[in-house]
């Protein structure tokens, strides 16, 4: 119900911490990545198919500079620009062309379809992943339905494609949701494409969109979260927007506003942002002071607010006022801060 300070790593040697389902990643300073959490699909990363309610290091990669967590699934990019995945292979999203290995890994894997490229990020959604080069080509594979891989259809992406729609756009960042997906490119322009039904998009109608389709915001986007119903987006100038369906109020517009916002729409916030996680049906935000805020659904705590309670509006997180909090993540039913 309130943030649990985890001692077995000084935060200053924390340098990333992902929340995915039912799992947590976090990566040490030095390029290590512990797990903890549901292992029951591979998730995991440490060999076996169990749960663990305490972090221990995955064995087998090392120099890792970034991760992510999917469903039942996770991935991390090395310095070398290395994509390793583990965990559920049921919708393809291992990016491995084996019959045998249709249900996962429980160790990584190196991706050998993309070892002609340097890989710079990884984004898991909850069954397809999202890569970024260093030449600033886009790769997506595993679940296709309401086209979040962004290749023109819907089917299922075995191997890792790139989205040619994205090429020569000089995109710097990228994100997944549920079932859709999102790119920035240097200039702050965002594309979305996927599953449109929630208004996720924020293209001002319903429709799946399975190319990359350019958003109309009133700012330069510096940073975009996908998450289960919503989306949200931070301006260069700490603006924060957020669009889709509200559901237990995961927008942070106030009680008084509807609970569908088909384009972005500002967030009143009392302070500029640096960074926003949305997880299944909340979000969790860090202004450029250090303070956490968190508002949506709040039935399993993961507001950090010390009770179950929803909240239809952004509010401080209690015991992280002071913490000087750097970055946040959020999952289905869980959120994270370091």
């Amino acid at each position: 119900m309130s943030p649990v300070e985890l001692k077995f790593l000084p935060q200053n040697l924390v340098q990333q911490v992902v929340c995915g389902a039912a799992h947590t990643l976090l990566l040490s300073a030095s390029g290590r990545l512990f797990s903890c959490g549901l292992g029951v699909q591979g998730q995991l990363g440490r060999g076996y198919q169990e749960s663990q309610c305490e972090f221990h290091p995955i064995e087998g990669v090392n120099g890792i500079v970034s991760a992510s967590a999917g469903f039942c699934h996770s991935a991390a990019v090395t310095r070398k620009g290395e994509v390793y995945v583990w965990g559920s292979n049921k919708e393809n999203q291992l990016g491995i062309f084996k019959h045998d290995d249709k249900d996962g890994s429980a160790y990584p894997l190196s991706i050998t379809a993309l070892h002609g490229s340097k890989a710079i990020q990884v984004e898991c959604g909850a069954y397809h992943n999202i890569v970024l080069t260093a030449e600033k080509e886009v790769f997506t594979w595993g679940k296709g339905a309401h086209g979040r891989l962004g290749h023109g259809s819907e089917d299922n992406e075995v191997l890792p494609r790139r989205v040619e729609s994205l090429r020569k756009l000089n995109i710097v960042s990228v994100a997944a949701g549920y079932d859709h997906s999102a790119a920035l490119s240097a200039d702050g322009r965002l594309w979305m494409w996927g599953h449109g039904e929630w208004y996720q998009l924020g293209t001002g109608n319903k429709k799946n969109q399975l190319e990359p389709t350019l958003i109309e915001i009133d700012t330069n986007v510096k940073q975009v979260s996908c998450g289960g119903f919503h989306s949200a987006a931070v301006g260069y100038n700490g603006t924060l927007f957020t669009w889709g369906v509200g559901m237990y109020g995961a927008l942070g517009h106030g009680n008084d506003t509807p609970s569908v916002v088909t384009e972005p729409c500002v967030v009143d916030m009392p302070a500029s942002v640096q960074q926003v996680a949305c997880g299944w049906k909340h979000c969790v935000a860090v202004t450029r002071m250090g303070d956490v805020f968190a508002w949506g659904h709040g039935a399993e705590g993961q507001l950090g607010m010390g009770n179950d309670h929803d909240l239809w509006a952004p509010a401080r997180v209690p015991l992280l006022i002071g913490k000087s909090v750097r970055s946040v993540s959020a999952g289905l039913n869980h959120s994270s801060a370091f």
